[in-house]
């Protein structure tokens, strides 16, 4: 799939190429899966889990079908509607898990949450972009991506193991209950997460491709991108650290409160998963997926070794291990960065650290104020509603007379709005 971005001009018969390579792919996987899923249950010892893990991975053929049709609306630099349908289908799917879960699906709300959010999204793509894949095959075009392509393939199975350890982990380490806790708490935080990273990464990704022999740009857009992106993930994030508990009881009621704690510890990772993946996809652009490769090898280690030997103090004492975990690889990242395109961790840093202490700073105010004693009988709804209206003021006025270049922007953006509406 990078490849065909990085590749200036695709035919239609790469296209279709890839697509039905990916196919081919999602059904090998999906097969494995499934006559794997009975094994996996009683490794577990939970014996749901077969048919979860069966309907669950329908994910990989149904997203396996509107691959290609992002790729070629990237291509397009059309990169506005993506986001909008990537935003629409997430937040449908979002609403229609979490109404699920309301309702004492369980489990298999996240499972028809992922489901609802990968049907729309490939519907609406097919629909949106009309390209319908010829049925032919181009043997030169696989030879000549094949080194690239396979490392590109090995480094998203790896994300994927990544994105999986600490579930693997925990469903197996503790109880059925734990993990659901833990799987609650991350489809909260993942929704937005992957809803910035998906729009991020779509738009960043060519952007950077189109600078990737001049150096000094490359690295100029890279420091834009991850100063804007940390300026809308981290207000995001910490909103969710402010309000875990409130949001978790008033959404799932008080039988799920123990999410909150593993809510709160991911919303911290959260707030640089964002920013590696970002740094990582410069080595995709510069066709260094070897790198990527062992990032991803290096996170996997790190995590298991570290599960392995600190499992006895609790499943939230691992969880920890995540935000360990993710500020390393930033400094290894940005150490990496600093011998390929100049970029430093220190610039890293600048460019996200704005965004961070103001975010911190405005959180401890709106704690220390919600703190007092005759606050703590406003509802739910009116306690989140609050905060973050409070919250977010706060975060406006630091950026305001720091004249951060986003808030400057926003300002401008919001002042023309203004002026074509009145």
């Amino acid at each position: 799939m990078m490849v065909l971005i990085q590749r200036k001009k695709n035919s239609d018969i790469e296209y279709s190429t890839v697509f039905w390579i990916k196919i081919v792919f999602s059904f090998i996987a999906y097969i494995l899966i499934y006559f794997s899923s009975f094994y996996i249950a009683q490794f577990y010892k939970i014996p749901q889990l077969e048919a979860v893990l069966q309907v669950i991975s329908l994910v990989l053929i149904i997203s396996a079908l509107s691959s290609v049709h992002k790729i070629k609306l990237t291509n397009e630099l059309n990169f506005k509607d993506q986001a909008k349908i990537m935003l629409f289908s997430t937040i449908v799917g979002g609403i229609f898990g979490i109404v699920l879960a309301y309702r004492g699906y369980g489990v298999w709300s996240l499972v028809y949450q992922n489901l609802a959010i990968n049907v729309i999204q490939t519907l609406i793509f097919w629909i949106y972009s009309r390209w319908i894949p010829s049925f032919n095959y181009s043997r030169d075009f696989v030879k000549s991506i094949r080194k690239t392509g396979l490392l590109f393939l090995l480094s998203n199975v790896l994300l994927i193991l990544y994105n999986n350890i600490y579930v693997m982990f925990i469903g197996k380490l503790f109880s059925a209950t734990t993990l659901g806790n833990y799987t609650r708490a991350a489809q909260f935080e993942q929704l937005p997460e992957n809803t910035t990273n998906s729009i991020i990464v779509k738009v960043l990704f060519p952007v950077l491709a189109e600078n990737k022999d001049d150096l000094v740009k490359l690295k100029s857009n890279t420091l834009m991108i991850l100063s804007w992106l940390s300026f809308i993930i981290t207000p995001i994030m910490v909103l969710l650290i402010i309000n875990a508990e409130r949001i978790i009881t008033l959404l799932l009621t008080k039988k799920w409160i123990e999410s909150s704690g593993f809510l709160i510890v991911l919303c911290v990772s959260g707030i640089f998963i964002p920013i590696n993946n970002t740094i990582l996809n410069i080595f995709n652009v510069l066709a260094k997926p070897l790198i990527t490769t062992y990032v991803f090898l290096f996170k996997i280690t790190f995590s298991a070794l570290c599960i392995m030997l600190l499992f006895n103090y609790g499943p939230l004492f691992i969880a920890n291990v995540i935000v360990v975990e993710n500020i390393i690889v930033l400094f290894i990242l940005g150490f990496i960065c600093n011998k390929i395109i100049n970029l430093s961790t220190l610039e890293i840093f600048k460019s996200i650290g704005p965004s961070i202490i103001f975010n911190s700073i405005s959180a401890l105010i709106i704690i220390f104020i919600f703190k007092l004693q005759f606050l703590n009988a406003i509802n739910n709804f009116v306690f989140v509603l609050s905060t973050s209206t409070l919250f977010l003021i706060f975060v406006y006025v630091f950026n305001l007379l720091f004249k951060t270049t986003e808030i400057l922007i926003v300002n401008k953006t919001i002042n023309k709005y203004l002026s074509k509406c009145f």
